[in-house]
This record gives C-alpha cells, structure tokens and sequence, in this order.
C-alpha cells in the first residue's frame, strides 16, 4: 500500500494520543492542524492529502460547513469525523470514527476505507 496522506484537525487531545511514527510504519503519514483555519491553509497551499480527519467537539457547526466546503473544492479528499453526541452531514463525510477505538483500530479502519475505494 502506499503511503497515504492525513490531515488531523480538532483537539490536541486526539492527536496526542496517537503514535505517529507508528502510523507511518503503516503506510500513513499524519500531519496535525491545530483550527480549521490551520488546515484550510494547508490545503490551499496545495499540501496534498488523502484524507481529512475532522474532531468537531470544539465547533460543531462551523466543522461541518468546512466539511461541505472542503468536499466542494476538493472533491476527491477522503473525509473522516470522530463520532460525538450528533450526527455530522452525510453528504461529506466517507467514514464515521470512533474516538474510544484503539491505534489498531483506527489504522484497519482507515485502510478499509482506502482498500474499499480502490
């Protein structure tokens, strides 16, 4: 598999629990963006990713307008979300994550969602 390219927006707390190097060793490279903001410019520097991971816990409504504008301009970006209390737009989002899940977890879950759109 190659390696796959993901962006990671919300919390601290999410990105701090997850190895990174481990992940590489998986064949994904995660890069972290602290805001929304953050992230927005990094894909509008052109930075290449696979997928975007969104944790909405700290904006819930405007995480889910830059899922829709986001799935608007990059059309071909995977788009994850951690679950919460609510339910996020349908019409963005490629797969549903649980933040409980383990690292394991999380790494056959993203590469489900890779192998199932091959």
């Amino acid at each position: 598999m190659d390696k796959k390219y993901v962006l990671l927006v919300g919390d601290p707390e999410y990105s701090a629990r997850l190895n990174f190097k481990e992940f590489f060793e998986q064949g994904f490279v995660l890069h972290w963006a602290k805001s929304l903001a953050q992230a927005q410019r990094l894909l509008a520097e052109g930075s290449s990713f696979d997928l975007l991971i969104l944790e909405a816990s700290a904006d819930p409504h405007g995480t889910d307008d830059f899922c829709k504008s986001i799935k608007k301009s990059h059309a071909w970006l995977k788009i994850a979300y951690f679950m919460d209390h609510r339910t996020p737009p349908r019409d963005c989002v490629d797969l549903l994550l649980d933040p409980t899940d383990t690292q394991a977890e999380l790494v056959v879950r993203l590469r489900d969602l890779f192998e199932s759109a091959a």
